[in-house]
């Protein structure tokens, strides 16, 4: 199936350039060269396939489970903004390769499926000269930085953190062009409240304050053995952030044997809080990272109002609105990619932010726009329920222990079949291992695939009653393991308790748990 556009949206080279930093792209080409032999090597049968797996992770590629002839492509976007430009560009390559599956991935990065070597070869320049971060993006160095997927658009907000992302990221690349860090790094940026860039359980987190500063959050992250992040700096201002991202760069290089999460877990709270403490002096007085940023404002006018809902809501600015679109079960069609695009070719300031949970927003819409991309991207989620959080499986992804589609498929259609109100369940968050995919370790109701002991029948452990917000932010409780194939009837006896009881689910778990307990104890196998 090709979806290729155009031939006149291709963006030329020399202008794609621009996109990137030439000092960075200059050192990503200076490496391809690695991958390029790696490639050669597996090919031959010289590198075994977690050999090759190992180097091209650094690359962000893969090869999928079982499949040496199918790899994963995984693309960052800093803060997961996505431009017109951005967009013709993913379309020619889904066009010119007939890709037909791609994934919104936790870190806003677009994930292209099932691709061959050569057309993994073939698409890393190009994506890097139309702007795409991939180097370090599937292993050590540094992560795509993540934020609040409507910062600058949602009202309420504290700070619009994109520059700050963008100038985070900026400065991660160029050190990484010069230095190795010895493990991965994970930054992100919350810009209110609700904590949508999880930046208090992160490797280094900026969650912003009211009064426009930051308060900083290191040590912490999801993953196995997850942790909360220890506070190394409060009410900052925002011109100090890379004096923070440099101390924690050197901690890191420090402690160069474990993950970010470790550190203060071998340490203690306390003599890791000194550590860094010291160590961002020594930042302050040596090097100049000071900033002055100011944040882009959006100048379009609106059109009257429209209706909100649960996908079409107000943006801060007056008459503007955004559209979510979120593909049940996590993997985005092409053809919705190409029909949104070719409806917003022509509208003014339009872009799509990607979200941390496997959507898409569509910004910068006047009411009647609004509308428009309302109507065209029916289809995707209308409620929590449908909004539930998939990471790639097994099926797609070597870790993966479980089919997670088709787990979600399972829950749904048991669900339906009994004709109950899907407003009263939560948003699941489902994870084929122990990685953070899909966040489910402060989901409020989770699963995650483990190897059991007790049965070779594939399980789960059941994660609850997590929360991402902050001030009351909490890692999720974990409960008895039951078979995958029992999920959905345990999901039925909830839903009818909550249809009994008429409450939604976060609602109702503040007071159940024992009788949240009591209903696993049913599916328990031992």
């Amino acid at each position: 199936m090709c979806y290729n556009v155009n031939s006149s949206f291709h963006i030329n080279t020399k202008h794609k350039r621009k996109s990137m930093d030439k000092e960075v792209l200059d050192h990503f080409y200076s490496e391809f060269s690695i991958l390029q032999e790696a490639v050669a090597q597996f090919k031959s049968g010289n590198l075994s396939s977690k050999e090759y797996a190992h180097i091209a992770a650094h690359y962000g590629t893969s090869p999928q489970p079982g499949q040496d002839n199918q790899h994963i492509l995984r693309l960052g976007l800093p803060g997961g903004r996505l431009n017109k430009e951005k967009i013709r560009f993913l379309l020619n390559t889904i066009g010119d390769y007939h890709i037909e599956n791609l994934k919104i991935t936790f870190s806003q990065s677009i994930q292209f499926h099932d691709l061959n070597l050569d057309t993994v070869l073939k698409i890393l320049p190009k994506a890097w000269e139309a702007g795409f971060i991939s180097v370090g993006n599937g292993s050590d160095y540094t992560k795509n930085v993540i934020c609040s997927p409507l910062t600058g658009l949602k009202p309420g907000e504290y700070i619009n953190v994109i520059p700050y992302v963008e100038a985070a990221s900026n400065y991660l690349l160029k050190y990484q062009s010069v230095a190795a860090l010895p493990t991965n790094f994970k930054i992100s940026f919350s810009s209110s409240k609700d904590n949508e860039g999880h930046a208090s359980f992160n490797d280094l987190g900026f969650a912003a304050r009211q009064n426009r500063h930051f308060d900083v959050y290191a040590g912490g992250g999801l993953g196995e053995n997850p942790r909360l992040g220890i506070l190394v700096g409060n009410n900052i201002n925002p011109q100090h952030i890379l004096y923070y991202i440099r101390t924690m760069m050197d901690v890191l290089a420090e402690y160069s044997y474990t993950k970010a999460r470790y550190i203060p877990t071998y340490l203690g709270d306390n003599e890791f809080l000194e550590i860094f403490e010291k160590k961002l002096k020594s930042v302050m007085e040596q090097k100049d990272l000071d900033l002055t940023l100011t944040a882009r404002s959006i100048p379009k006018k609106g059109d009257g109002e429209t209706q909100e809902n649960f996908r079409l809501k107000k943006q801060k600015q007056k008459g503007l609105y955004y559209v979510k679109y979120m593909p049940v079960g996590g993997f985005f069609e092409p053809e919705m990619l190409k029909k949104i695009y070719m409806n917003i070719v022509t509208m003014k300031l339009v872009e799509l932010r990607l979200s941390t949970d496997g959507g898409v927003y569509i910004a910068n819409l006047t009411a009647k726009e609004a509308e428009t991309i309302y109507e065209i991207t029916k289809g995707g989620a209308e409620n929590l329920f449908e909004a539930s959080i998939i990471c790639a499986g097994n099926q797609h992804c070597r870790d993966g222990l479980i089919n997670t589609q088709n787990l979600l498929d399972d829950c749904m259609q048991r669900i339906r079949k009994m004709g109950i109100d899907e407003n009263l369940l939560p948003k699941l968050h489902i994870s084929g291992c122990a990685a953070s995919c899909s966040a489910q370790q402060i989901a409020s109701l989770g699963f995650q695939g483990i190897h059991s002991t007790f049965t070779a029948t594939p399980c789960v452990s059941i994660y609850y009653n997590g929360s991402k917000q902050l001030g009351t932010e909490r890692l999720a409780k974990v409960a008895h393991s039951i078979p995958v194939d029992k999920v959905p009837d345990f999901l039925a006896d909830l839903a009818d308790v909550l249809h009994r009881e008429n409450l939604c689910y976060d609602e109702w778990i503040e007071g159940h748990m024992n009788q949240f307990i009591n209903l696993l104890d049913k599916y328990c196998p031992y």
